[in-house]
């Protein structure tokens, strides 16, 4: 917590506690500024907030004193803090005040950044944090098992950009799964244009083995508005072998049938009669889907 022994504190309460006038609500702010240490920029961006909470909760709850509404300055101070959800720890250099480890300076006051955030866990494993969320600057990277930040490098990574094991970003490549605007991934991807190895869902799918979207194109199977493979379902396709509703370019291409069970026959026996035999992938779809 905050030291409330800071010098004037105590003439302030004494001198302001029932003023409702507009310059008490200045003397009330200076105090909450006077722990804050940010650049003019933002705290300008501060007292503007602070003047606007005050006018609404006086709207609410009527001509009230400053800290009757809002609380003491060190209180509120310390929200800050806890809405920040800052570490906290005691050392020697910050005279038995409280010291942040991140966003609150040495002398227990509030370093109030571009986005002013890190947290990162004490519990590692193999040296990397569990979890490491890092807000401190747009282009801030956080690393660890749980990676969270504009830029988060993890085993799950969430955050505008992220890599990861399993990534779930605005641009995202994940080893097993990625799911963002641009999902790359070798396994599973989805997104509004994805990439894959194995199975690609999204506007935009292209993969190794399955793709499903609007614009689909794989080398095995491919389902959506526009399909292209060797096993290929959609609206237009281009295809060894396929089924359209509106048209279809390919050795062996129909039109759409109600019966799946017709169509995986004739998915099979095309595919018998071009190569003598059945992709396993394709057959396994066959036997579960279409009967």
């Amino acid at each position: 917590m905050l030291n409330k022994s800071i010098e004037g504190y105590d003439s302030y309460r004494a001198d302001n506690k029932n003023d409702l006038t507009h310059k008490n609500d200045a003397k009330y702010i200076d105090m909450v500024m006077s722990l804050l240490e940010c650049d003019a920029s933002y705290k300008r961006r501060i007292k503007e907030d602070l003047y606007i909470m005050l006018e609404e909760k006086r709207v609410q709850k009527g001509g009230l004193a400053a800290e009757t509404l809002l609380g003491d300055p060190f209180t509120l101070a310390n929200e800050f803090a806890e809405n920040f959800d800052l570490e906290v720890k005691d050392t020697k250099e910050s005279d038995n005040r409280a010291d942040f480890k991140y966003g609150l300076s040495r002398r227990g006051n509030f370093r109030y950044g571009y986005y002013g955030h890190e947290y990162k866990s004490k519990k590692t494993l193999f040296g990397i944090p569990l979890v490491h969320v890092n807000y401190k600057s747009p282009f801030a990277v956080a690393k660890g098992i749980i990676a969270v930040g504009p830029v988060a490098i993890g085993g799950v990574a969430c955050g505008g950009i992220g890599a990861g094991i399993l990534s779930f970003s605005g641009l995202s490549i994940g080893l097993l799964l990625a799911l963002g605007g641009l999902g790359i991934s070798l396994f599973f991807a989805l997104g509004g244009m994805a990439v894959a190895g194995i199975l690609a869902v999204g506007g935009m799918a292209l993969s190794g083995l399955v793709a499903i979207g609007g614009f689909a194109t794989s080398s095995l199977i491919a389902i959506g508005g526009y399909a292209q493979a060797k096993v290929a379902i959609g609206a237009q396709i281009k295809a060894l072998v396929g089924f359209y509703t509106q048209s279809g370019v390919g050795k062996y291409t129909f039109e759409m049938s109600n019966d799946l069970q017709y169509m995986g026959e004739i998915i099979r026996n095309s595919l018998l009669k071009e190569e003598g035999k059945v992709n396993t992938i394709i057959e396994f779809i066959l036997r579960h889907f279409f009967k």
